[in-house]
C-alpha cells in the first residue's frame, strides 16, 4: 500500500498504530467502570460525557474562527 499511495498512507498507518493503545486502554477502563456502576449512574455519566463532547465540538470552531 505504501508503494502505491506513498507518504500519506504511511502517515495514516502510523497514526493508527499510535492510537490503538489509548483506544484499548479506554475500552478496558470503560468496561471496568461499567461493571462497578449501577445502570442509572452509568447512564448519567454517559450523558454528561456526551454533553461535554458535543459542547466542545460546537464551541471549538467558534473560538478558532477569529484566527
Amino acid at each position: 500500500m505504501c508503494w502505491k499511495f506513498g507518504q500519506p498512507m504511511l502517515n495514516a498507518y502510523l497514526i493508527g498504530v499510535i492510537c490503538i493503545m489509548p483506544a484499548l486502554v479506554g475500552t478496558a477502563l470503560g468496561k471496568r467502570l461499567g461493571d462497578r456502576l449501577n445502570r442509572k449512574k452509568l447512564k448519567a455519566l454517559a450523558f454528561i460525557l456526551l454533553l461535554i463532547s458535543s459542547l466542545v465540538a460546537l464551541l471549538v470552531p467558534l473560538v478558532h474562527n477569529g484566527q
